[in-house]
């Protein structure tokens, strides 16, 4: 009775087996060409270079799956001429005349791949393929980052990467300069010649200025100085304030006495009158003078120039050598002559000999 019951259960679990594998063909879209078969064959030649089509591989066309991948070889057996796929399409699909073929490698290496026959749309196709297995279509290869963005934006993205590596390719130049302009130069080398100063240098400069003028204020006597210094510049305002003060205060006397002069009595006016017809002959007086002393300081300001020039008996005098070493013999020589008559006078005196001077009348 437990055998019995054994191999019941048994029977059960290989129903449940066959049911589920039933289950597992239909969803993987085998059961038409189990049960029927009937199939026929479509050759795709791909132009640009295909990897991992596997055989199996689903064919689809407008979302429908309407086929499988049957074999993969070389085109005419050589590597070089591409690799050639036989499809077996269903009997009951015909493919456009006008249709191309696509293998799109799996996205990203999620899912399967596929063979996906492309339509175009809003154009009536002349015919249809023949199902007696000589139709060729001629695909290509779509790769997973082709499938993602749509090959407009793809031609865009390449056209924006070619234009920015000629703008990085322009830019280099520029990078280049900055680079020279930042980068770090001793400033005892600017000094003596051997580079070009730089912002480097430059800052270094500013950052030894500030140290310096650091040192300077932190020293406790300049403190000390500074704050008397603006000690005194606080005194001098405050005076300045008060002869401001002093000013507004004057003015304001000076406006008063201005509108008492009003009152003044007309023999005063004469005399103010007089005062200034005087002092107008004195100014005329002193511009005129003025005018001659110019003259004057012109025209020594000319002898002088002449003088210095060597015209002239002063400018000769004061240019050539020759006159002065003549005077200077002259000069001696008279003092010769001196000393020779006083010797003479000397010995006519030791002789006897009187000398009387002689007067004019």
């Amino acid at each position: 009775m437990q055998e019995r019951r054994r191999n019941i259960l048994i029977g059960l679990f290989v129903l449940g087996g066959l049911l589920c594998l039933g289950i597992l063909v239909l969803l993987f879209g085998a059961f038409p060409n189990v049960v029927s078969g009937r199939t026929y064959r479509v050759s795709v030649y791909f132009t640009t270079p295909v990897d991992d089509l596997p055989v199996e591989t689903d064919v689809f066309m407008l979302g429908k799956r309407i086929g499988q991948v049957s074999e993969v070889a070389w085109r005419s057996g050589q590597p070089s001429e591409g690799v050639e796929a036989a499809l077996r399409i269903e009997s009951n699909v015909r493919i456009p005349s006008n249709a191309g073929a696509e293998f799109r490698e799996a996205s990203l290496g999620f899912g399967r791949p596929r063979v996906q026959i492309v339509v175009p749309m809003g154009t009536a196709a002349p015919g249809y393929l023949p199902a007696n297995g000589q139709a060729t279509l001629f695909g290509k290869s779509v790769g997973p980052f082709d499938q993602i963005v749509p090959k407009e934006t793809g031609a865009t993205l390449e056209r924006t990467a070619s234009q920015i590596g000629k703008l990085a390719e322009a830019l280099t130049p520029a990078a280049r300069d900055v680079h020279d302009l930042l980068k770090t130069t001793p400033v005892d080398q600017v000094d003596a010649g051997q580079t070009i100063g730089n912002l480097s240098s430059a800052i270094q400069r500013m950052d030894a200025t500030l140290r310096h003028v650091n040192d300077v204020i932190g020293d406790p006597q300049v403190k000390g100085d500074l704050v008397a210094t603006i000690g005194n510049v606080r005194a001098a305002s405050e005076q300045l304030k008060g002869a401001i003060a002093d000013i507004e205060h004057f003015a304001s006397a000076a406006r008063r006495t201005a509108e008492g002069a009003k009152e003044i009595p007309a023999d005063v006016k004469q005399t103010l009158a007089d005062l200034r017809g005087r002092v107008d002959t004195v100014a005329r007086g002193i511009i005129t003078n003025s005018d001659n002393l110019n003259k004057i300081l012109v025209g020594l300001s000319s002898t002088v120039e002449g003088i210095n020039q060597g015209e002239g008996t002063l400018g000769h005098l004061a240019k050539d050598n020759r006159l002065y070493e003549a005077l200077v013999l002259t000069a001696q020589r008279l003092a010769m002559t001196m000393g020779d008559l006083q010797a003479l006078v000397k010995s006519w005196q030791a002789e006897g000999v009187k000398i009387e001077s002689m007067k004019l009348r």
